[in-house]
């Protein structure tokens, strides 16, 4: 059985079963400490879209990475001490070096 394809997009996957764990950070500089998103999403252009439209504060993106729903949660786990609610991290010297790491591989 072939998987179902939905959304069509230059930045999206047509397939099902494919993701991308996305990193985007906040990017004002009243801010004392930027603040990390990391999710996990078939089409993350348009996820950043709606963060950008929905969020009082400015976004850049850090990057993607093609993976599945086990990286966002090893990086969950692996950032708890720095969450500040929900998907949500303060972006700090470790968080950043995470990040690079794995945008890097």
């Amino acid at each position: 059985m072939k998987p179902k394809k939905f959304r069509r997009g230059p930045d999206c996957v047509l397939l099902q079963r494919t993701k991308f764990v996305y990193f985007f950070v906040t990017d004002d500089p009243n801010l004392k400490t930027q603040l990390l998103k990391i999710g996990i999403s078939d089409c993350p252009a348009t996820r950043f879209e709606t963060f950008d439209k929905n969020t009082p504060l400015k976004l850049k993106k850090l990057g993607q990475i093609f993976s599945n729903s086990l990286l966002e949660s090893q990086l969950h786990t692996e950032l708890k001490e720095h969450q500040t609610k929900g998907e949500w991290y303060f972006y700090n010297d470790k968080v950043a070096k995470v990040v690079s790491r794995v945008l890097d591989n």
